[in-house]
Formats: C-alpha cells, sequence, structure tokens
C-alpha cells in the first residue's frame, strides 16, 4: 500500500520495484496533501427521528418534510448533503427509558471556518429546536466530526 508520503514523492513519475504503473493524478497529490495535515474540513451529523418521546411513529409525511427542510438547510450552510436511513437508534432518557428510533441520518462535509461560524450555527440549533417541539423529541443529536450534542431546550422558539 502508498502511504501519503509515498504518493507525494512519487507525483509525476513512475512507481518503482519495476511495475510500469501509471502516473497518479494530481487530484491524487492534493488528498494525499490533505490527510498529512491538520484538516480544514469535518462532519456535520443531524439525526432526523422516526418515533416521538413517547416511542410513538411519526407520521412518514411529516418526518420527510422535515428532512427536506434539513437538507436544503445543510445545502444552504455546508454546499451540500446526504441522507441515509439508519437501521435502529436507540436513547436512554434520564429518567432510565428507552426510546428506538430508525432515524435519517443527514451528514455534510465542511470546512471548519464554516462549521464554527456562529450565525450558521445559531441557524442550525433554531432548526433543530423547531423540528424537536414540532416532532415531540427528547432531544435532538448533533454531531461535529468527533464531538456530539444534544438540544433538549425548545422554549425560544
Amino acid at each position: 500500500m502508498l502511504s501519503v508520503a509515498a504518493a507525494k514523492s512519487t507525483v509525476g513519475r513512475r512507481m518503482a520495484k519495476g511495475k510500469n504503473q501509471p502516473e497518479l493524478f494530481a487530484e491524487t497529490e492534493q488528498i494525499a496533501s490533505l490527510l498529512s495535515k491538520e484538516s480544514t474540513q469535518d462532519v456535520v451529523i443531524l439525526l432526523i427521528p422516526s418515533h416521538d418521546r413517547h416511542n410513538k411513529p411519526l407520521p412518514e409525511p411529516l418526518a420527510a418534510e422535515w428532512a427536506s427542510n434539513a437538507m436544503r438547510l445543510f445545502a444552504d450552510l455546508y454546499r451540500g448533503a446526504t441522507a441515509f436511513r439508519a437501521a435502529h437508534g436507540i436513547f436512554k432518557t434520564d429518567e432510565g427509558h428507552y426510546l428506538h428510533d430508525a432515524p435519517l441520518v443527514i451528514e455534510a462535509f465542511a470546512e471548519v471556518d464554516a462549521i464554527q461560524d456562529v450565525s450558521r450555527l445559531n441557524s442550525l440549533v433554531d432548526f433543530c429546536k423547531r423540528m424537536g417541539k414540532a416532532l415531540d423529541q427528547e432531544s435532538i443529536m448533533l454531531a461535529f466530526g468527533n464531538i456530539h450534542y444534544y438540544i433538549e431546550d425548545y422554549r425560544r422558539v
């Protein structure tokens, strides 16, 4: 397997060991460069619930509307998004109740500057608060790289 450092040193030339492999693409060097230093990009994840705080399934059109709105919001905030259905999730409330869910995962890969922009972040938090209130949720989870945050207070929306 070719390491990042080796990939950077072989751009524009053939690989050694007698293997006649094609030259590396310019994009390969750019990706290798990004992988070899601290990243300026990260992932933002929002879960669209399938059930309310009482384990009652949400109407599919209602969940789909929130998912569609989340996709548009992510496109506005981070230039794009991908959605996929999680097989099954579970959340344990502070009271010890288990809430089962089959959430829709919305994710965006974005520049850290865009993720940390307080205006964009406030728009995302506002969306989560409105969704949490409208869908009667115990909490709405956001993840930023390896950091997760639960929004549970829906009073100001």
